[in-house]
């Protein structure tokens, strides 16, 4: 016979057939005791029937409904996790690596360029207060102690702000941003757009330096596409995904999934890197799409 241990197992492995077993279990005890009860007969047998069916059918809904309440509740905390994830990657990590090159650049200039100096603390104080303002709107999110936050999500119509981080940081950002694209009806999807390209951009400050860097962000019919490749760069580049590491572009392809979209991201033939997603939309709100604006 099998342990108990054993049948706990299979019954995890197996879920529907375990409920299904218990149902049929259920009904031909209920017909046999109703043909030991009444006898045989045409009536004992409609009887059994009728206790059977009713009998397994409850037998197999009851732990059904609670299985599956169990697995949605396991799915929404481990979905709650990944969510806290990405934003304290996208919040924490990018603002803190462009606070240590800033931090650097301050170091390095403290001496004979006092004003190269104190606008790298500039940029620091900047991007601390940023980094807050996000901080605080996620643990707002986390408390759910307000129907809505009172801070802004930042979207698209902050690439500008995020492009000159970059700049100050080194490198040399060309950005392209359709109008249609600050038109999204959908704030979620603003606000998942902007953090692909804020996580792109911060990869490429991090790892291939002081480089050229064209973001285009397009609309073309229902869908949204962005766009962040930079040359080949000095810094080591993003290289090879590893175990426990490439938090961001996983970030990034989940960010893409949850609205129905895709991501690619990988070398360039020229030695560079490029990080492409395009993500449904349906229509954006105001006219349509217009011609690309550099900024």
């Amino acid at each position: 016979m099998r342990s108990l241990a054993e049948l706990r197992a299979m019954s995890a492995r197996h879920p529907d057939a375990t409920e299904i077993g218990t149902a049929l279990t259920a009904f031909f005890l209920v017909l046999m005791v109703s043909l030991l009860q009444w006898g045989p007969t045409v009536d004992g047998a409609v009887r059994g029937l009728s206790l059977g069916v009713a009998l397994a059918v409850v037998a197999y809904l009851v732990p059904r409904r609670r299985r599956l309440a169990v697995e949605r509740h396991d799915r929404e905390a481990v979905e709650q996790r990944l969510l806290i994830a990405r934003e304290l990657h996208d919040t924490v990590a990018g603002t803190v690596s462009a606070i240590g090159i800033q931090a650097a650049a301050a170091r390095r200039a403290i001496d004979g360029r006092p004003a190269e100096a104190a606008a790298a603390l500039e940029r620091i104080e900047s991007a601390s207060r940023a980094a807050n303002l996000d901080l605080r709107r996620m643990l707002e999110a986390l408390r759910g102690d307000r129907p809505q936050s009172t801070l802004p999500e930042p979207g698209l119509d902050r690439l500008g702000s995020l492009a000159e981080e970059a700049r100050s940081s080194g490198a040399d950002v060309r950005l392209t941003v359709d109008p249609a694209a600050l038109r999204l009806a959908d704030p979620a999807l603003d606000h998942a757009a902007y953090r692909i390209v804020q996580e792109a951009l911060t990869n490429v400050v991090r790892h291939a330096g002081p480089v050229a860097v064209a973001v285009d962000v397009g609309v073309a019919g229902d869908r949204l596409q962005l766009s962040v490749v930079n040359g080949p760069g000095s810094g080591p580049g993003p290289g090879p995904r590893t175990p426990g590491g490439g938090l961001g572009l996983v970030g990034m392809e989940e960010r893409a999934a949850l609205f129905g979209g895709a991501l690619a991201a990988g070398p360039t033939p020229d030695g560079g890197f490029a990080v492409r997603a395009t993500l449904p939309i349906g229509s954006p709100t105001g006219s349509p799409a217009g011609a690309g604006r550099p900024a």
